[in-house]
């Protein structure tokens, strides 16, 4: 359970990092928008997105699983 944990936040910590990157490297800043002109705009805003879907789903999973232990 605590790898689990551990996991789900280290995923969620990821997709914060990848956005942040987006955000303070200036690649979101251009006419774009958030997914910006480039391609590598882009591949941030989905791989920051696929790691926000997969921490989500690792913390319902976590949750499951402690609602069935109690």
């Amino acid at each position: 359970m605590k790898t689990l944990k551990l996991w789900g936040w280290l995923l969620f910590g990821t997709a914060l990092l990848l956005h942040g990157i987006g955000l303070f490297s200036g690649l979101y800043n251009r006419a774009g928008g958030l997914y910006g002109s480039s391609q590598a705009a882009m591949f941030l805003t989905i791989l920051s997105l696929v790691c926000l879907l997969l921490s989500v789903t690792v913390a319902l999973i976590y949750h499951a699983l402690g609602q069935r232990n109690r």
